[in-house]
């Protein structure tokens, strides 16, 4: 459908020149000049350049004509679709793995306070050790994107999220300092008393994060913060 767009046709004539597009454009995004696809195709070069310029100079006056500024309006539509369908298949294979069960069954629990299946994988990793709650949650977002110069990291991509606004970070920031102790102290419990007391931590921390968590959401709701 790209190839056959009238804003293409003669620019862009088949998938490999699409590949080459692609080099191409990687390059200048780099700025590695224009990569390893040399400077033959003056048409996908000025293609691509016209896509950075739509990107990151929107505002700036540019030399190309028109038709350029089209096809690159076109080839950075095409790029943004083959995103989507890469990170539906990529989260769809991520909810078949044993931790996206466990994630997606506590969504039935997680959901008043907001949190989906891959925040539920993060801080069941936190059970571990409360460090890597970010990075897990970096983790199952990062297959939508694997690039990380391109998304900029995890901010970058919660920030483009639309299930993302700064009153669910801060809920999820809430409830990741309250819930549970860490393994080790747990076990140090367990060792200076008993496996009750152990429990007790884990049930008690447990409830107050929640709670916590849901009037700060549900407050915040209230109170239209919950805009992105």
């Amino acid at each position: 459908a790209f190839l056959a767009s009238p804003d293409v046709t003669g620019l862009v004539k088949d998938a490999s020149e699409l590949a080459l597009l692609d080099r191409i454009y990687g390059g200048l995004s780099g700025r590695n000049a224009f990569g390893d696809a040399g400077v033959q195709k003056e048409a996908l070069i000025r293609v691509a350049k016209a896509a950075e310029d739509i990107t990151e100079r929107p505002q700036r006056k540019t030399t190309l004509s028109d038709r350029y500024l089209a096809a690159g309006e076109r080839y950075l539509e095409l790029r943004q679709r083959i995103k989507q369908i890469n990170s539906q298949a990529q989260q769809a294979a991520l909810k078949q793995t044993v931790a996206g069960h466990i994630g997606q069954w506590l969504e039935a629990i997680t959901r008043p306070i907001g949190f989906d299946y891959q925040t539920n994988i993060a801080l069941v990793g936190g059970f571990a050790a409360k460090e890597v709650v970010l990075s897990t949650l970096a983790t199952a977002h990062s297959l939508e994107a694997p690039d990380p110069e391109q998304t900029g990291g995890i901010s970058k991509q919660l920030r483009e999220d639309p299930d993302w606004n700064p009153l669910q970070a801060f809920t999820l920031i809430v409830f990741t300092m309250l819930y549970v102790p860490c393994i080790a102290t747990v076990i140090s419990i367990k060792r200076e008393s008993s496996w009750r007391w152990a429990l007790f931590s884990i049930m008690f921390n447990l409830v107050v994060a929640y709670a916590v968590a849901v009037v700060i959401r549900h407050g915040g709701l209230a109170l239209g913060l919950g805009a992105g």
